[in-house]
């Protein structure tokens, strides 16, 4: 027989967590454009992530972390930013600050939940006038 343990929220408060949505993780399984290697990239920025979705770390420690090569994470994190997952928002000296899509993943306050993807919203229909 199965049994259901319910875990109190406060104990789970504690530790680190991020909102991942149903929708955005189907998403990200059913896209045919990234490779097993981009989707782990991806999982495992969002495993390191920030709060309001930034994503502060350099391409040497994503290979370090990963066992990838530079260039392979380069290459996903391309990949990564034109599918529209992530996002380059701010530099660090020459290192990129990333942020994750929030329809994806989210790691914040409930109440900014709707303003970050206003936001993320907004500027996607910026770049796409600017390609038009």
């Amino acid at each position: 027989m199965a049994k259901t343990v319910v875990t109190p929220i406060k104990m789970l408060t504690d530790k680190p967590h991020v909102r991942i949505f149903a929708e955005g993780l189907g998403r990200l399984a059913v896209d045919r454009r990234l490779t097993p290697t981009d989707k782990n990239v991806l999982l495992f920025l969002i495993s390191i992530m920030e709060y309001e979705n930034l994503l502060n770390v350099t391409q040497k420690e994503l290979s370090e972390g990963l066992g990838i090569v530079q260039p392979e994470i380069s290459k996903s994190i391309k990949k990564l930013i034109k599918a529209d997952y992530l996002r380059i928002v701010d530099k660090n000296g020459r290192q990129n600050i990333y942020q994750l899509n929030p329809h994806i993943g989210f790691k914040s306050r409930a109440k900014n939940y709707n303003l970050l993807c206003q936001l993320w919203d907004d500027e996607s229909q910026l770049d796409e006038s600017l390609e038009a």
